[in-house]
């Protein structure tokens, strides 16, 4: 009976190789690739990597992002937003992380609290997580680590148009849409059409930035620029 109960254990065995080749080229993709102006931040005398970083980490391991799952609830007068996010590897390899954001932790910022922008930063922390336990052996991102709106861990000054890029990504991410957006010094561009009810809460969100509708791109899409 025993012989029989042994021979039904399965052993798993790691592959170091294949684990120290991953996590070294984790490694090499935070050295070479990262900006240490723009995506990682000092928290304490330790570097975390911000959303921009997870991104340029995804892109580099050709890692896509989805949207799974957004939760909304309000206990008391706080709202709450959990957001499961899963990121995929090319092999097959999924990996799905919940990400929360209430709004409480827009108390005391200067971006007053909506449930766009508890979502955005639930939806960060999610995607962020769940790329970083995927490629990264779950590295704590900036977003996890500073509460409130992404305005708080930004230390560089940063322009008009930066952060309203930004916010477009985001937004387009909280609405699971897949869209490519471009921008210059002056312009943001969306390379193509969405309906009259996401356009219209676009409008909203990049009214916070003094960023206007500029008019409709030949063959589809929309330019937005700063507002005169």
């Amino acid at each position: 009976m025993e012989d029989i109960a042994q021979a039904n254990i399965e052993v798993v065995l790691p592959n170091v190789a294949m684990a120290k080749q991953a996590m070294a080229q984790f490694e090499q993709i935070k050295t070479e690739i990262l900006n240490n102006d723009t995506d990682i931040i000092m928290i304490e005398g330790k570097k975390y990597i911000k959303r921009s970083g997870w991104r340029k980490i995804a892109l580099a391991f050709n890692v896509t992002t989805e949207i799974v799952k957004i939760e909304r609830e309000k206990i008391d007068d706080v709202y709450i937003v959990r957001v499961i996010a899963r990121a995929i590897a090319p092999n097959g390899r999924i990996s799905e992380e919940v990400g929360i954001c209430d709004s409480t932790e827009f108390q005391k910022g200067r971006l007053k609290f909506s449930y766009h922008n508890i979502e955005t930063k639930a939806t960060t922390r999610a995607i962020n997580r769940s790329i970083s336990n995927l490629v990264g052996g779950g590295e704590l991102s900036a977003e996890e680590i500073i509460e409130g709106p992404e305005e708080k861990i930004e230390e560089r000054s940063e322009a008009p148009i930066d952060k309203a890029f930004r916010a477009v990504e985001d937004f387009f991410e909280t609405k699971n849409i897949d869209i490519e957006i471009q921008k210059d010094d002056k312009k943001i561009t969306v390379l193509a059409d969405i309906p009259n009810n996401i356009f219209n809460e676009l409008i909203t969100v990049l009214k916070r930035y003094n960023i206007s509708y500029l008019g409709r791109r030949n063959g589809g899409g929309s330019y937005w620029g700063i507002s005169q």
